[in-house]
């Protein structure tokens, strides 16, 4: 399946844009600011949505600088700092009303980018998974055009951190639940249940190949991967797998399973942010961060897992 390109979310609106304009012309043509009202208009629910991602991917980005200070050789933290940067800026930056000062009777609002007095690996992981909740809630409200990409920063920022816990050998459960059954039910359609089999076929080619006594997370993704078939098919949707799905073409170095893994979890954020409920969703971001098994699988699929990147 052909990927979902990412586009910038328009959340900044008009209004914000107005202001700065508007006080240019008043500067220009020799007014005084004391005498205009440069209030900037209160931002509807999917501006304020988007700044608040904006500063979460900033204040992430800040505190892994800090833990990189002492780690410079984590390869994590630094995917978590270049991914947190990647966020920021596909959510159109932080918006500051008056970059370089607001006017005098005016201020900038507080902004919270600024990393925790005390961080340490427990609170950037919290970070994280505070980000991937309000990435998935922030969807909700969000234009179509706008959710896979927004879906798709909240699994990203699972499987970020997912690789860090391994790496400083702490036991935070970053994807949640897995629940295939009700992924499967929200996301019922003919082509999904085609993608899903081919997807699994693919998978199960790579894990056949391995050490017997080496597979066994290859295993149970398979199981799950089942389990979400299942559960698509008691939907009585039309059934036309193949039998035998032809293999795709592998770029160097390129595995069946992370093409396997790109087909089938882009597809279940595509179908996930057409008409899921808040609860759907997570199910399918949950099952999608669990399907992922190893560290070269996590980190192929980021920072934009199941979609591509615009830049």
């Amino acid at each position: 399946m052909e990927q979902t390109q990412v586009s910038t979310p328009k959340f900044i609106g008009g209004a914000f844009i107005g202001v700065a304009i508007f006080s240019g012309a008043i500067i220009a043509m020799g007014g005084q600011l004391e005498n205009a009202d440069l209030t900037p208009d209160a931002p509807t629910a999917e501006q304020e949505a988007r700044q608040n991602l904006a500063v979460q991917a900033h204040r992430i980005s800040a505190s892994s600088e800090v833990l990189l200070a002492d780690a410079p050789d984590s390869a994590e933290l630094a995917a978590i700092h270049d991914a947190s940067v990647s966020y920021e800026q596909q959510l159109g930056g932080v918006w500051i009303p008056w970059p370089s000062g607001a006017p005098e009777g005016y201020t900038n609002p507080p902004l919270s980018t600024d990393p925790p007095a005390e961080i340490d690996e427990e609170a950037l992981l919290a970070e994280l998974q505070d980000f991937s909740q309000a990435s998935l809630d922030a969807a909700e409200g969000l234009a179509p055009a706008d959710r896979p990409t927004t879906l798709s920063m909240s699994l990203g920022s699972r499987l970020l951190g997912a690789n860090y816990a391994q790496a400083v050998g702490l036991d935070t459960p970053m994807c949640g639940a897995a629940d295939p059954v009700l992924a499967g039910r929200a996301t019922t359609t003919p082509e999904m249940l085609n993608i899903a089999d081919s997807s699994r076929q693919w998978i199960e080619t790579d894990t056949a190949r391995m050490d017997p006594n080496a597979r066994e997370a290859q295993v149970e993704r398979i199981a799950a991967i089942d389990a979400y078939i299942e559960a698509v098919l008691e939907n009585d949707v039309p059934d036309h797998r193949e039998a035998f799905a032809a293999y795709p073409s592998l770029s160097e170095g390129e595995t069946y399973t992370q093409v396997g893994l790109e087909n089938l979890t882009g597809s279940l954020i595509t179908v996930a942010a057409d008409s899921t409920s808040a609860e759907e969703r997570e199910a399918v971001i949950s099952l999608s961060c669990s399907l992922y098994v190893t560290s070269a699988e996590r980190n192929a699929a980021l920072p934009f897992p199941g979609v591509e990147s615009a830049n």
